[in-house]
């Protein structure tokens, strides 16, 4: 009798699982810095430096196999990324849903300059589907902190839940898409 499951290796199963902890730790930490700042929590700068310390995650994976650090690209401190966190969050805080509407864009450009880059690195990656996932994770996190805002705190579970499955999915399609490239045996 057949079945539809597959058998990963040791060392696939491993990427996998480093993979899908890389997207799941990234995605907890922003909703965590989220919704920390947006209430002024005093653990506020203790997540920051939580969020900031996830791209090492990815860092492990990349540099293994494309020789390239996250810590020194996008997701780096002081970059771009941080910076939309910070920036959506406080307009968001005064109610400014313009600027915060235009800085959720240029956060979505980011999205797309990055699903583009991670394309051209293994051509198992389809940059529309990267920036599909992107977007989708961009856009749950700021309905988060909408909701937050409008003290739905029962929405902030269901956020998390689709969040933690999107990570799944992330990191899922990078470990698949190392396999591939690499014949990770």
């Amino acid at each position: 009798m057949e079945t539809d499951s597959y058998t990963f290796t040791e060392a696939q199963l491993i990427l996998l699982n480093a993979s899908v902890n890389a997207w799941r730790g990234s995605s907890f930490w922003a909703l965590m810095y989220m919704q920390s700042r947006l209430f002024d929590a005093e653990n506020a700068d203790s997540i920051y430096q939580e969020l900031q310390a996830q791209p090492a995650h990815y860092d492990q994976i990349m540099e293994r196999y494309y020789g390239v650090s996250l810590t020194s690209g996008a997701a780096a401190d002081g970059s771009p990324l941080y910076h939309y966190y910070d920036t959506y969050l406080e307009y968001l805080k005064q109610r400014q849903r313009r600027q915060a509407e235009q800085i959720r864009q240029q956060w979505l450009e980011l999205n797309r300059l990055t699903a583009q880059r991670l394309a051209e690195l293994n051509p198992h990656w389809e940059s529309s589907l990267w920036g599909s996932m992107f977007t989708h994770n961009t856009n749950l996190l700021c309905q988060a902190a909408d909701q937050d805002l409008l003290g739905n705190y029962r929405a902030i579970s269901s956020s998390y839940l689709l969040l933690d499955r999107l990570a799944q999915e992330m990191g899922e399609y990078m470990a698949t898409g190392i396999i591939r490239q690499f014949g990770v045996a």
